[in-house]
């Protein structure tokens, strides 16, 4: 007697299915607003840190460095918390929705730190001590590369839960790297390089190039110099062929 079972496999040829455009679209426009936000970051941050908030480049460095290891760690922890999450929104959704917003708000407060007669978020009128911002700088900061990790893992990630054909992962993949190209060409820091208004902004010294550096020549002495040093040598004048002789 012979049994058979009876197995439902939409769900499989659903996951191999053709993306629509649409899905394409949104996926590449995930890489867009991420490297945007983070382009504008590294671009002018340190500026703003050393020339608006006052904090010197010794410490605004030492804060780079110390934030791109605590990275290494938050992009970890993201990781084992995504692997350990299970909603009814999905696995990744939940943490894009939530954490947008937060990315939002902590990208404002990193170019907002209290300084000295200036308001805080042009509201509140709080001042800080040097110690005080360089602190500031390091939570907003070091918050804001955790929660970057939260929304950028998850959304790396989803390409693997939305389609299992190659195919369809190579083209949201090749989405993504192409809304991350768009957003760095839109980024300030591009258009400032392209455009010749800029370049013609910058101090003389950087836009017309050196001289090149003239040839080192020695001038050897004549030989009459020679045999009048050689001869005389405590004489203030010597008779040469080139000099007028002294008359006695």
């Amino acid at each position: 007697m012979s049994t058979t079972v009876a197995t439902d496999t939409s769900s499989d040829l659903g996951s191999l299915a053709k993306q629509p455009a649409r899905a394409v679209l949104g996926y590449g426009l995930g890489d867009f607003a991420n490297n945007l936000a983070f382009s504008m970051g590294t671009s002018f941050l340190l500026y703003y840190l050393t020339d608006v908030a006052g904090v010197t480049a010794a410490a605004v460095g030492t804060m780079f460095l110390v934030v791109r290891l605590w990275d290494a760690f938050t992009d970890l922890f993201a990781g084992r918390l995504v692997d350990r999450t299970m909603t009814r929104f999905g696995k990744f959704r939940p943490f894009i929705l939530w954490f947008a917003v937060p990315v939002l708000f902590l990208s404002v407060l990193n170019f907002n730190v209290p300084t000295p007669g200036v308001k805080w978020l042009g509201i509140f009128d709080v001042s800080l001590s040097g110690q005080g911002r360089v602190l500031y700088m390091y939570l907003a900061y070091a918050v804001l590369g955790l929660c970057y990790s939260l929304i950028n893992i998850p959304y790396g990630s989803l390409a693997s839960a939305m389609s299992q054909s190659v195919s369809e992962r190579a083209k949201l993949v090749a989405a993504r790297a192409f809304g991350a190209a768009i957003a760095a060409s839109a980024s300030p820091t591009s258009s400032l390089r392209r455009s010749p208004r800029s370049r013609r902004q910058l101090p003389s010294l950087l836009r017309t190039p050196m001289p090149p550096p003239k040839p080192r020549t020695t001038q050897r002495p004549s030989s009459t110099a020679r045999t009048c040093r050689a001869s005389s040598p405590r004489r203030p004048f010597c008779s040469s062929s080139s000099a007028p002789s002294r008359s006695s």
